[in-house]
């Protein structure tokens, strides 16, 4: 006996997907607030370590969730914003 054929998937056009890229969401709120952080470096400290940074922050060596003392030897010039208060990321 043969398998059946493969059941094709029925689409559904009415329906919308989005994806949202939050890997520098907390840099970028704090570069909402403050525009002239844009050009820098700029990394958003939680729990003592370096949560998350901006892009221009990487391109200068400086990855997400580095020990902060890494992330200065990597960038001296980098912006560390505190990010522990949650309050300004909520909706």
């Amino acid at each position: 006996m043969d398998p059946p054929p493969p059941r094709v998937p029925k689409r559904k056009d009415d329906r919308v997907i989005l994806q949202f890229d939050y890997d520098c969401f907390y840099a970028s709120v704090f570069e909402n607030q403050n525009p002239a952080l844009k050009s820098l470096p700029v990394g958003v400290k939680q729990k003592g370590i370096l949560a998350t940074c901006n892009y221009v922050a990487r391109a200068r060596g400086v990855g997400k969730l580095s020990q902060i003392s890494v992330a200065k030897k990597a960038c001296p010039e980098l912006v560390i914003i505190d990010g522990e208060d949650l309050t300004p990321f909520g909706t």
